[in-house]
């Protein structure tokens, strides 16, 4: 199914092309109307599962899961229609006599669009069109140098040959070259590269690490309200105990596995971690990776952010941010701080403008602002010195995040996620596979925790081990890993795709401006 993505756009384009025969006052409201419905339908058949939230919450909550999940449908469509709207703009002004041309210039329009969606406090990047080919990394081993955007420009241009062919075709016109070219040989191009980069040795590894990963299945719903703190963490070490324990150099356990939040300056000693503790301290070898939530005091005078929340006990005013963390008892002092946080359910979007609706009570996601965000980026390290990059749930979404984070120091990735929150939906599914690009674009081997979901490992090539944990099941699996020290391409330099594709687009507006300015002077 994922090869019908190089069919998928050819039909949009056709339509803005016919709408470009009947111009008129309300050509752009026609243009949204044509392709918004379908942008619509996609979003709502990929993303149907954030609005499953609402049969699990509770009754009081359940009709704004149910609004806000529809929501993010219909306005993420909404989005999308505005590189249509762009490149409809340009092509009223820019003509082309050139058929393949006139196609292949809407490549730009959303290539940027999906750059900059990924850099906003509203993103949704889900559904980025490279996406489509997670099920098969085989097929994806050139990110390593272009990162999913690179894909999207794959797709894009064979999309762009095929939409010129068949006009060509219905207008008795012969063949352009370049677009037979493009269709017949380009989707094939990449499984040529695979025996070339998948199996090369260019990225030799600098030692290994058994890792062990738990899926401890517990309910979202019942984690921190239900189930009582010290139960859980008793479970835990048992998951963590068993047979072959003594051989196991990193353990991890998943998103917010600490049901309690920790104070970041009493890490060392709070009672909630003794049981990892004594764990570590048993092993010498072993060290634990765990997601927990992290609150951070400010002192009297220091600078605050946009997400610092107040709290009078009665005797003192106290300033305070909470952070979904990751965190390496015993091992690593510091503690991670995801900084890609799922908009409203995790962090109030553009908060830095909004904190006036603090005083009116206005909250999103539980209380008003939600989590904090890192001063920077860091990596944290086992007792041997491995670096480990451990990416929150939705930061596994992020390629130019996680290449900034390896490039810190990390052997190896480490995803910790809590995919519960959805039921058994295609949600955790799709969510899983986004993980394979990752190792791809670094290069380096994956342990992936669910707290219940899927939980597994992969390789350098994105390719996952057969075992695996599925949906509602909780249990263990062990693996020996390579690490990895290398910088790829795409490590160096990013999201480059994108960057092209902005100024394009900025470059192919202002053409457009400047030729509509000379028309009407008559020049």
């Amino acid at each position: 199914m994922a090869f019908l993505a190089f069919l998928g756009f050819a039909p949009l384009l056709w339509v803005v092309e016919r709408r470009l025969e009947r111009r008129g006052a309300r050509s752009y409201l026609g243009v949204f109307a044509l392709v918004y419905p379908p942008f619509a339908l996609w979003n709502a058949l990929t993303c149907y599962w954030i609005a499953m939230t609402a049969l699990s919450v509770g009754e009081d909550e359940r009709t704004a899961a149910l609004i806000a999940g529809i929501m993010a449908v219909l306005v993420n469509a909404v989005l999308m229609t505005l590189p249509v709207l762009l490149y409809y703009f340009v092509r009223k002004r820019l003509n082309t006599p050139k058929i393949y041309l006139k196609y292949l210039i809407f490549v730009p329009f959303w290539v940027g669009f999906e750059f900059l969606h990924f850099r906003w406090d509203l993103t949704w990047s889900w559904i980025t069109l490279g996406h489509a080919f997670t099920y098969y990394p085989f097929y994806l081993q050139y990110i390593e140098f272009t990162g999913v955007l690179g894909t999207s420009v794959h797709t894009l241009a064979a999309t762009a040959a095929l939409a010129a062919a068949v006009e060509a075709t219905a207008q008795g016109q012969p063949l352009p070259a370049k677009s037979t070219i493009f269709w017949v040989f380009w989707p094939v191009f990449p499984l040529l590269l695979y025996p070339i980069l998948a199996r090369s040795e260019r990225f030799s590894p600098v030692g290994q690490i058994n890792v062990r990963v738990v899926q401890p299945n517990v309910d979202p719903y019942n984690k921190f309200a239900v189930l009582p703190p010290d139960v859980q963490m008793r479970q835990f070490a048992e998951l963590v105990r068993r047979p072959g324990v003594d051989t196991i150099d990193l353990v991890v356990l998943p998103e917010t596995a600490i049901p309690v939040g920790l104070m970041a300056h009493d890490l060392k000693n709070t009672v909630y971690l003794g049981e990892i503790r004594e764990l570590v301290r048993q092993y010498p070898r072993l060290n634990v990776l765990t997601g927990a939530i992290v609150y951070r005091l400010y002192k009297e005078g220091e600078k605050t952010s946009a997400s610092t929340k107040v709290l009078f006990d009665g005797v003192d005013t106290v300033r305070y941010e909470s952070y979904n963390a990751a965190i390496m008892p015993e091992s690593d002092d510091r503690y991670y701080v995801k900084s890609k946080l799922v908009p409203f359910t995790e962090r109030t979007p553009f908060l830095e403008y909004l904190r006036f609706l603090e005083a009116f009570n206005f909250t999103m996601g539980g209380h008003f602002g939600g989590f904090g965000k890192p001063d920077s980026l860091m990596i944290l390290r086992t007792r041997s010195g491995v670096g480990v990059a451990p990416l929150i749930c939705y930061e596994s979404e992020f390629g130019e995040l996680t290449a900034e984070v390896v490039k810190k120091g990390a052997h190896v990735l480490c995803v910790i996620t809590n995919d519960g929150w959805f039921g058994e939906s295609s949600g955790h599914i799709q969510h899983a596979h986004l993980a394979s690009l990752r190792c791809i674009e670094t290069r380096r081997d994956l342990a992936r925790s669910a707290n219940t979901g899927i939980s597994l490992f992969g390789d350098r090539n994105g390719a996952y081990f057969p075992e695996r944990l599925g949906w509602w099941t909780q249990g263990t699996l062990d693996r020996k890993l390579n690490l990895y020290d290398h910088t790829t391409f795409f490590m160096r330099f990013g999201d480059w795709p994108g960057r092209w594709a902005v100024m394009t687009v900025f470059a192919l507006i202002f053409f457009a401006a400047v030729k509509k300015t000379k028309q009407r002077n008559g020049s």
